[in-house]
């Protein structure tokens, strides 16, 4: 009983996307994988996502002169060469023609049917003189995952139950009991600063960004895994640069996060 599905056989996807003179865009975009139920809440569908983006026009008026663009919503993050977000990656020859894009440093709106890599939230990016340009954002949202019982002893001898996060689900599927039982297990809440500076051939970006997480994650002990994220919350900063000049290009990124890794 526990691996049968829970919904009809069908997949239905809805994406709608509306663009106003060249400025201002929204969208919004409804899913339901085959074998998924029909939801009792609005929209009825399984997963939902939606967006408004504003980008300012080269001979836009009346507009703030540090605004560039602004995204409420939902959206994806490319950053640096990808150390420590990439949510817009790609392989082959659209790996390198990305890593070299002027544009790498920012964020699109959320188009995909996909239920994860994406962030919820905001982001701007702000542009203060000709060189500098920083760029805010946030994410709150819920993963999908497994929720387990952890003890721990206490000085007086006694002990202590947590609930900790022992997996993250990022199929998205919800079509059988087992699975809509880790639906939405926990919080986790990004927030993220770069700045960049920029000069006619080159450009250097400082980034950090905190991850929190609800319940602490505690994921089993294996050989290949003694290096993955643990915890509660993670910090992470990273250097990226980027040379161009004499039809050269060079790009790099080097990170590390709050206990040393690098």
């Amino acid at each position: 009983p526990n691996k049968a599905y829970l919904g009809d056989p069908w997949h239905h996807s809805i994406r709608y996307r509306l663009k106003t003179n060249g400025h201002w865009q929204a969208g919004i975009g409804l899913e339901k994988d085959a074998g998924e139920p029909w939801r009792s809440q609005f929209p009825a569908f399984d997963t939902w996502h939606a967006f408004l983006l504003y980008q300012k026009g080269s001979n836009q008026t009346g507009a703030p002169s540090w605004l560039q663009q602004g995204v409420v919503g939902h959206y994806r993050l490319r950053m640096g060469c990808g150390l420590l977000i990439n949510q817009g990656f790609s392989l082959g020859k659209q790996y390198i023609i990305q890593q070299f894009n002027q544009r790498n440093n920012t964020f699109t709106p959320y188009a995909s049917t996909a239920e994860t890599d994406y962030m919820q939230g905001a982001a701007f990016q702000l542009r203060l003189g000709r060189q500098l340009t920083l760029l805010p954002y946030f994410s709150v949202l819920q993963l999908d995952g497994t929720l387990s019982r952890q003890t721990v002893a206490t000085a007086d001898g006694g002990s202590i139950v947590h609930e900790v996060l022992s997996s993250i689900k990022t199929d998205g599927m919800h079509r059988t009991p087992s699975e809509t039982d880790r639906r939405n297990a926990a919080w986790q809440s990004i927030f993220g600063l770069r700045a960049g500076w920029r000069g006619e051939w080159y450009e250097v970006g400082l980034h950090l960004m905190t991850t929190q997480l609800q319940y602490n994650y505690i994921r089993s002990q294996l050989y290949y895994n003694q290096n993955y994220f643990r915890g509660h919350q993670l910090t992470q900063f990273s250097s990226d640069y980027r040379l161009q000049a004499f039809g050269y290009a060079i790009r790099g990124e080097l990170a590390f996060d709050h206990e040393g890794g690098m």
